[in-house]
């Protein structure tokens, strides 16, 4: 039982140090003027040959989204500029992250580049990627004598 207790404190201070490492990540980036490294956050489903991948990105021009894919890895950048604020007024409250982000996520599969759909609308951008042929299974024919 006490061994038992002990871990589970053990388990919830790393847990606890965990949370507080991505908080002092997070307070870095937005004192640099970087949007944290979780940014934008997705959405990613599979839907039939493809995946489907929603990200939020409010407030960013589309013309400032750059997507790419590499072998199986998605890449996404863009800028989100800062509120434009008259001379004399300040935040009292800032809590929207502003500044460059960079996000990766590794696909479950290579996809056809060619093929691929994005659009973005009210400030989500909607990615569909299908599977490249190569990855699609071939059925093999079995010969008999």
């Amino acid at each position: 039982m006490l061994q038992e207790l002990t871990r589970t404190r053990v388990l919830d201070t790393l847990r606890e140090m965990e949370r507080l490492e991505a908080q002092l990540s997070k307070l870095e980036a937005t004192s640099k003027g970087l949007v944290t490294p979780d940014y934008p956050p997705l959405n990613v489903w599979a839907a039939g040959d493809a995946v489907v991948v929603l990200a939020e990105i409010p407030g960013v021009d589309p013309s400032d989204i750059d997507i790419s894919v590499v072998n199986k890895m998605l890449k996404l950048w863009g800028c989100r500029q800062p509120d434009d604020l008259e001379e004399g007024e300040g935040y009292r409250r800032r809590e929207r992250d502003y500044g460059q982000f960079n996000r990766e996520y590794e696909l479950p599969f290579v996809v056809d580049v060619d093929n691929v759909e994005a659009r973005f609308c009210d400030g989500i951008l909607f990615m569909r990627l299908p599977k490249a042929q190569e990855e699609k299974p071939k059925r093999i024919q079995v010969e008999s004598d």
